[in-house]
């Protein structure tokens, strides 16, 4: 059973994420697994999901209050694991949205925040996995 999907039309990705945090990768033209059960576990029950427009990463948003609330995950589609992860909700992430560019991203949470990314600040070489909230 799947709890959120996306898509990404020009290359013809679609990543599903299960009940319990497992990602899918496939390719819907070609009717091929491109990576099962990337493991997103250990980290916040994924909510949602969003290509970048290019097709480069696959960002993931939730929650889980009694481990990682308002956590974001950023995947390199193609690679192992998770390449980057921040809390940036108080509470659940409800939402996560791309744009035309793809450096910038949104989310959403139920601390009634629209927040907006950029995606080369949450990768750069400074960046780390830690509460950006603060």
């Amino acid at each position: 059973m799947y709890d959120a999907v996306a898509a990404h039309k020009e290359s013809g990705s679609i990543a599903a994420v299960a009940y319990g945090g497992a990602v899918d990768l496939f390719r819907a033209d070609e009717g091929i697994t491109l990576s099962a059960n990337i493991s997103w576990q250990g980290h916040a029950s994924i909510r949602c999901l969003a290509f970048t427009p290019d097709g480069k990463f696959l960002l993931g948003a939730g929650g889980n209050l009694n481990c990682c609330p308002g956590e974001v995950m950023v995947h390199e589609v193609g690679k192992i694991g998770i390449r980057r992860w921040f809390y940036a909700h108080q509470g659940h992430a409800t939402a996560i949205a791309t744009g035309k560019d793809p450096d910038l991203f949104a989310t959403g949470g139920a601390d009634s925040m629209i927040r907006l990314w950029s995606l080369s600040d949450v990768l750069g070489p400074e960046a780390e996995n830690v509460d950006v909230q603060k």
